[in-house]
């Protein structure tokens, strides 16, 4: 906007902690003055108790501000891929997010397990969100959503032993706003598997990624704004990793985006000015790739 736009911060941290052999408390304390906005004093506590060797609690309160970005505020971004509109009249976030987390692991002879599980709580006021403005021409301008709440859980498992390492997780997350004021759901779902095969001294690398349907916003002509819901995809790639002369050099090929996935469909709430569906890019498609990495040491 106007060729040039500034904004300045500064802020003090400061930050304490007590620690025993199995408590670990630690605290802080953040002031900071905005040239367009009014920061808060924003405290944050961290709490870790280890019961044992193998078991492991933490929990964690952070009061949270952030003041729009220049980019939020005034930019007018429009390329081939990009059609995003700044919006000067942005009010700042603040929030509240609350953490607890359970911690298992342990290993037997050459095996090791790992499985945590976090259960949180955020709340938002005056969340900044990218909204479609206009759905033919993909133009998303930067708007407040006055309140945005979301709770749910990770949960990771870790499994390795010999040649053969496995990665999972799965998350449950609830989205609430001021537009709807209902909890929707959201999951996601990943795992990777890896297998070294000693004869040849390869990896094989399989990655999947579930993403289930997500809110979103419209804000429509008349400047309401309206929710909307992008579906679920799924995502996977394919590697091989080889290594030569002492591991100096790795070979990596494989297939990116297994199942091709390019475009998904949104769907907005009826009866708006914009109700209906579209479609928004999200990959370019299934690519072979390749990678050569040379160790001078």
């Amino acid at each position: 906007l106007n060729n040039y736009q500034n904004i300045s911060d500064y802020a003090l941290f400061g930050s304490f902690e007590f620690k025993t052999n199995r408590i670990q408390l630690r605290g802080g304390l953040r002031a900071a003055e905005n040239s367009r906005y009014n920061a808060p004093i924003v405290p944050s506590v961290n709490f870790k108790y280890q019961i044992n060797t193998n078991n492991l609690v933490r929990f964690s309160y952070a009061r949270g501000f952030r003041a729009p970005s220049l980019k939020e505020l005034n930019l007018f971004f429009v390329d081939v891929n990009h059609n995003i509109q700044g919006n000067p009249d942005l009010n700042a976030e603040n929030s509240n997010n609350f953490n607890l987390n359970y911690s298992f692991s342990d290993s037997y002879k050459k095996s090791k397990f790992k499985f945590d599980i976090s259960l949180f709580y955020n709340e938002i006021f005056n969340m900044i969100s990218l909204a479609v403005v206009d759905p033919r021409t993909q133009l998303y301008k930067y708007v407040n959503i006055n309140e945005f709440k979301s709770t749910g859980f990770n949960l990771n498992v870790d499994f390795k032993v010999d040649n053969f390492s496995f990665n999972s997780g799965f998350a449950y997350t609830y989205r609430l706003n001021n537009i709807t004021n209902t909890f929707i759901a959201s999951p996601e779902a990943r795992s990777q598997i890896s297998y070294k095969i000693p004869i040849i001294e390869t990896s094989v690398n399989l990655f999947f990624k579930f993403n289930g349907a997500v809110p979103g916003f419209v804000n429509n002509e008349d400047g309401t704004i309206s929710e909307t819901f992008v579906q679920a995809y799924s995502m996977s790639d394919l590697s091989l990793s080889k290594t030569f002369w002492d591991k100096k050099v790795s070979l990596i090929a494989g297939v990116k985006n297994l199942f091709n996935v390019t475009n998904i469909q949104f769907n907005m709430a009826g009866g708006g000015p914009h109700s209906g569906s579209g479609n928004m890019a999200i990959g370019m498609g299934r690519l072979v790739f390749t990678s050569l990495r040379i160790s001078l040491y």
